[in-house]
């Protein structure tokens, strides 16, 4: 079975000024740089040595694993699954300036949140997630490389959601830093509809701040 890790980008600019960045793509800023690196570091002291990276085809994602692994980007794969939560019309707009109605509802109240025209919905990312999770199991469960994934937040907590069981309501609940780090172990599971069962576990906390319930932060 292989060893499948996953980490969220560095920090961007756009993380720093409250905004939704979702398809739009932007770069690391240069504590997003620095970031990378602590992770680099991380991943160097547990001994985690990636064979193969996938990554979401946006910048900041393939900027950050390139930092943190060593790895020259044109080795890497880009997996449109990984791809970050699409805001539509919401993306680059400060959290300040959105509709009251649709900023509570979208963090506070996801399982009734309903998203705008141009974006993609709670259940259409947790369907992109369970995509990924199968694709996943049926191409490395009986592989023995380290699988490095590089994504984004918001597609990070629907793939918690997806592995753990979580009520969509609990969407926001486990905050995902800059830089996190989780393990995904893959299990064949006969009982599953799906023939596979899911964990995952943070291994590595990141920096900086990020949303959840307890702390309405955007970033």
């Amino acid at each position: 079975m292989a060893q499948i890790y996953l980490m969220r980008h560095g920090q961007t600019d756009m993380n720093i000024q409250h905004m939704l960045q979702g398809r739009t793509n932007t770069h690391l800023n240069e504590t997003g740089k620095e970031m990378a690196r602590g992770a680099g570091t991380f991943l160097e002291q547990a001994g985690i040595h990636p064979d193969l990276c996938l990554v979401s085809p946006l910048d900041r994602v393939k900027e950050t694993v390139a930092i943190a692994t060593g790895i020259d980007p044109a080795s890497f794969q880009e997996e449109p699954l990984l791809i970050e939560f699409c805001f539509g019309k919401y993306e680059g707009v400060p959290a300040c300036e959105m509709a009251p109605d649709f900023h509570h509802m979208f963090f506070e109240e996801p399982d009734k949140c309903v998203m705008p025209s141009d974006a993609e919905s709670y259940q259409d990312i947790l369907g992109r997630a369970r995509a990924f999770l199968q694709k996943m199991a049926e191409d490395y469960t009986t592989d023995d490389r380290t699988i490095f994934c590089g994504t984004h937040g918001g597609f990070l907590h629907a793939l918690l959601v997806e592995a753990q069981g979580k009520a969509l309501a609990d969407f926001w609940d486990v905050p995902v830093k800059n830089c996190a780090v989780f393990r995904l172990d893959i299990n064949v599971d006969p009982a599953q509809p799906s023939g596979y069962s899911y964990h995952m576990e943070q291994i590595f906390e990141g920096f900086g701040d990020s949303y959840s319930k307890n702390k309405v932060v955007i970033k």
